[in-house]
């Protein structure tokens, strides 16, 4: 009796860890870009990324000289059931001009 428990409890184990994955796949524009998912750096020319679908994830893109991009994907049931959206992520970061700040201080020098 306690054998058929214990590998109940180990099935159970077993196919309770197998969380179902769906492949995104990630489009940069520049492809320079860094790639964040869930706060894990992916590679640099990652064009692709599985994902487990029972909970949303953060991508987020940056790069030198580049504004960075937040791109949330959410869970929604569909026909098949859980799938993340959007399936495919097109990251288009803009070019942000970096200025440098310049900064004065005037002394006041009256003469008296």
């Amino acid at each position: 009796m306690a054998l058929r428990i214990g590998v109940g409890i180990a099935i159970a184990l077993l196919l309770g860890g197998c969380a179902a994955k769906q492949r995104v796949d990630l489009t940069c524009v520049p492809r320079e870009v860094r790639i964040y998912v869930d706060g894990r750096q992916l590679r640099p020319g990652t064009e692709s990324v599985e994902l487990v679908v029972d909970e949303a994830h953060k991508l987020y893109f940056t790069g030198g000289g580049f504004g960075p991009q937040l791109v949330v994907l959410e869970r929604e049931e569909g026909e098949d059931g859980a799938v993340l959206v959007p399936r495919d992520v097109c990251s288009k970061t803009t070019f942000r001009p970096v200025t440098p700040e310049v900064k004065f201080e005037l002394e006041n020098d009256s003469g008296s």
